[in-house]
């Protein structure tokens, strides 16, 4: 049961920001895309976050992914001792793609969550707000790289939570 729940909130959110574009090189609109997507050396990750313990999750599937954004991606998992409460991946975009452009980022936004993504501000970052399977998303872009964050829908303190992954730098 511990598993399939742990699954059911991890996949969604690795699935939709891996998703492949157009062609190899550029796709349709131009933008610059790459066969290859690493595992990204997330090393600027905290240990913990709102106390909760950060650690790094098994990316499985980036070898069979072509024609993506993005050239690297690493899920983390964040837990209550052994509860799952969210998880935070954070992926960097491939050079060459304007990942600031609003057009661009609403095409990822699109793939992401049951419904359109509200965008709200929260001190100097634009979060994009949504909801998936039990779980709240928020998704932001910064210096060239991207963050989802995936909060189970019983965790009480969400906003807190996001306040302090929007810390996270590269």
């Amino acid at each position: 049961m511990r598993r399939a729940l742990r699954m059911s909130l991890l996949a969604p959110v690795a699935v939709a920001l891996v998703a492949s574009a157009g062609c190899s090189g550029e796709d349709e609109a131009g933008a610059v895309t790459t066969d290859q997507v690493a595992v990204l050396d997330a090393t600027f990750m905290p240990d913990e976050l709102l106390g909760l313990a950060v650690e790094p999750e098994a990316t499985e599937g980036l070898a069979d992914v072509t024609r993506s954004y993005v050239d690297a991606i690493r899920l983390h998992s964040l837990r209550d001792g052994d509860q799952l409460v969210a998880t935070l991946q954070v992926g960097r975009f491939a050079p060459g793609v304007e990942w600031d452009d609003r057009r661009f980022q609403r095409g990822v936004l699109n793939q992401i969550g049951a419904n359109a993504p509200d965008p709200v501000r929260l001190g100097d970052h634009i979060v994009f707000v949504t909801t998936g399977v039990k779980q709240r998303l928020a998704v932001w872009f910064t210096d060239g790289y991207f963050f989802v964050l995936g909060v189970r829908d019983e965790f009480d303190r969400p906003r807190t939570l996001l306040r302090a992954a929007l810390e996270v730098t590269p």
